[in-house]
């Protein structure tokens, strides 16, 4: 499984929330990402000039979403999309039968998995270690 910065996650997903547009949907949005960036990740990269002998290739500089492999792109989108669900699902179970893409968006933010680990607790017990007495 593909591992992207939370920095990079919250970055995508508050482009995508002010890049949406009058009315259109925040999961349209994340459907459309999904959708129309693939097709860059997916066709290599593009050729901006190069010699008659074919000896010396200039390729243009991706953007950044053209820089992922086909498993970070969908590991991005994917989590974006699952985010989007579990966020609007808990709304809804919290008493809000139709959350706001607003309200959506700050639950999204909020999420464990768009956030940075910020330390790490090591574990010396021998409770897992398969060779234990």
């Amino acid at each position: 499984m593909a591992r992207i910065i939370a920095e990079l996650k919250r970055g995508a997903l508050r482009t995508l929330y002010r890049q949406r547009g009058d009315g259109v949907a925040l999961s349209d949005a994340l459907n459309a990402f999904q959708d129309t960036n693939w097709l860059s990740v997916s066709s290599g990269r593009v050729i901006t000039a190069h010699t008659s002998t074919g000896k010396t290739t200039q390729f243009a500089l991706p953007q950044i979403w053209q820089s992922f492999s086909q498993e970070e792109w969908f590991a991005l989108t994917e989590e974006l999309q699952q985010v989007y669900s579990d966020c609007k699902t808990n709304l809804i179970n919290a008493g809000n039968p139709t959350p706001t893409d607003d309200q959506i968006f700050a639950a999204m933010m909020q999420d464990d998995r768009l956030q940075t680990i910020t330390s790490v607790q090591k574990d010396f017990g021998t409770m897992r270690w398969p060779t234990r007495l």
